[in-house]
Protein backbone atom coordinates (compact mmCIF):
# COMPACT_ATOMS: atom_id res chain seq x y z
CA UNK A 1 0.00 0.00 0.00
CA UNK A 2 1.21 3.59 -0.57
CA UNK A 3 1.91 6.02 1.96
CA UNK A 4 -1.03 8.75 1.67
CA UNK A 5 -0.14 10.14 4.98
CA UNK A 6 0.72 13.70 3.96
CA UNK A 7 -2.89 13.69 1.73
CA UNK A 8 -4.55 12.84 4.92
CA UNK A 9 -3.22 15.19 7.14
CA UNK A 10 -3.58 17.87 4.27
CA UNK A 11 -7.09 17.01 3.19
CA UNK A 12 -8.52 16.73 7.00
CA UNK A 13 -6.50 19.32 8.66
CA UNK A 14 -4.91 17.50 10.65
CA UNK A 15 -1.80 18.78 13.38
CA UNK A 16 0.36 15.41 12.74
CA UNK A 17 0.73 12.68 9.68
CA UNK A 18 -1.65 9.96 10.51
CA UNK A 19 0.82 6.63 11.28
CA UNK A 20 0.58 3.91 8.38
CA UNK A 21 -1.60 1.69 10.31
CA UNK A 22 -4.28 4.85 10.51
CA UNK A 23 -4.11 5.45 7.42
CA UNK A 24 -4.75 1.95 6.09
CA UNK A 25 -7.52 1.62 8.57
CA UNK A 26 -8.66 4.44 7.06
CA UNK A 27 -8.58 3.01 3.57
CA UNK A 28 -10.39 -0.06 4.79
CA UNK A 29 -13.16 2.13 6.25
CA UNK A 30 -13.60 4.50 3.96
CA UNK A 31 -14.52 1.45 1.51
CA UNK A 32 -16.46 -0.80 3.27
CA UNK A 33 -18.64 2.27 4.10
CA UNK A 34 -18.79 3.07 -0.23
CA UNK A 35 -19.72 -0.59 -0.43
CA UNK A 36 -22.62 0.07 2.06
CA UNK A 37 -24.01 3.10 -0.40
CA UNK A 38 -22.53 5.92 1.24
CA UNK A 39 -20.71 8.87 -1.00
CA UNK A 40 -16.62 8.70 -0.92
CA UNK A 41 -16.62 12.48 0.36
CA UNK A 42 -18.97 11.41 3.40
CA UNK A 43 -17.46 8.27 3.74
CA UNK A 44 -13.64 9.33 4.09
CA UNK A 45 -14.87 12.25 6.42
CA UNK A 46 -17.22 9.61 8.87
CA UNK A 47 -13.65 7.60 8.76
CA UNK A 48 -11.43 9.71 9.45
CA UNK A 49 -13.11 11.33 12.52
CA UNK A 50 -13.45 7.52 13.61
CA UNK A 51 -10.27 6.82 13.09
CA UNK A 52 -7.43 10.28 12.70
CA UNK A 53 -6.87 12.16 15.52
CA UNK A 54 -7.18 16.11 15.84
CA UNK A 55 -9.72 16.77 12.47
CA UNK A 56 -9.85 19.92 11.39
CA UNK A 57 -7.58 21.40 13.53
CA UNK A 58 -5.43 22.84 11.11
CA UNK A 59 -6.03 24.89 7.96
CA UNK A 60 -3.38 24.23 5.09
CA UNK A 61 -3.09 26.58 1.95
CA UNK A 62 -3.02 23.69 0.05
CA UNK A 63 -5.35 20.82 -1.27
CA UNK A 64 -5.53 17.38 -1.27
CA UNK A 65 -6.44 14.50 -3.63
CA UNK A 66 -9.76 13.34 -4.05
CA UNK A 67 -11.25 10.38 -1.86
CA UNK A 68 -11.36 8.53 -5.10
CA UNK A 69 -7.45 8.82 -5.88
CA UNK A 70 -6.49 8.93 -2.47
CA UNK A 71 -7.89 5.05 -2.67
CA UNK A 72 -6.15 4.31 -5.98
CA UNK A 73 -2.82 5.81 -4.42
CA UNK A 74 -2.97 3.74 -1.53
CA UNK A 75 -3.89 0.46 -3.68
CA UNK A 76 0.03 1.18 -5.18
Amino acid sequence: MADITHELMIRYGLSRRPTVAEADRWTETTRSLIRQGVSANEAGRRAATQILPGVDSVVYASESDTIEMLLRKADK
